[in-house]
């Protein structure tokens, strides 16, 4: 069967041969295309790989599977949990994730997480469930947890989250509704030496909860 002759086709450069072509020039670069934003980490989560090492296993953990093009992870223990990969960089860096999550109830927190090699030093920033809230919230943790900067409130869905630190170890925590404009939680000196990149997922009681996870990326 061949295309309808009123069929649209939407490009992001003016192709020329196309019939009833809509160049759409912002697609290129939008925040959403896989490769945007560096030429480091750059995992879109499109085939069965996930790329990440648990601590403790969740319930189900699967890329590409129960939600195509997304990381799925399912925990249901009073319990934080750790997944992340190998990611060493020795001076400034941007990473930057894309994530949901939902819960049949009680308190639970997803975050992107950027710790050393023993764990011990952490910067996470989080979607926390709080009720019919949902918080953005930052911290470091260095022994024990410090919030950095205030808790905004999401409108729900999917957010942007973001870890950004210069060359003189000054780490910022970021988040956003679209990708493009960016908040600030805070901007805190700290220094690290960092070797892992992922996810922490956490819940106060044993209920069901579950974080997806469109894109994971850096720059470096």
């Amino acid at each position: 069967m061949s295309a309808p002759v009123d069929a649209k086709y939407l490009v992001a450069n003016i192709n020329g041969v196309l019939t009833n072509e809509v160049v759409w020039s912002s697609l290129k670069n939008h925040v959403d295309v896989p490769g945007v934003g560096g030429a480091g980490t750059s995992e879109e989560y499109d085939t069965a790989t996930t790329g990440l090492t648990w601590d403790v296993a969740p319930v189900t953990v699967d890329s590409n599977t129960t939600y195509k093009s997304h990381l799925y992870v399912n925990h249901n223990t009073a319990t934080e949990i750790y997944g992340v990969k190998s990611w060493s960089p020795s001076g400034a860096f941007d990473a930057r994730c894309k994530m949901a999550n939902g819960s049949t109830g009680a308190q639970n927190d997803t975050g992107l997480v950027i710790h050393n090699s023993g764990n011990t030093e952490r910067l996470l920033v989080r979607t926390s469930q709080v009720g019919n809230e949902l918080r953005i919230e930052a911290f470091t943790y260095a022994g024990s947890f410090i919030q950095r900067g205030v808790s905004w409130v999401a409108g729900g869905g999917d957010v942007y989250l973001r870890i950004t630190r210069d060359g003189a170890n000054n780490v910022s925590f970021y988040w956003s509704s679209d990708g493009y404009a960016w908040i600030n939680i805070d901007t805190v000196a700290f220094t690290t030496t960092v070797a892992k990149l992922g996810f922490r997922c956490n819940c106060i009681s044993a209920v069901d909860y579950y974080m997806l996870v469109d894109w994971l990326r850096t720059d470096v």
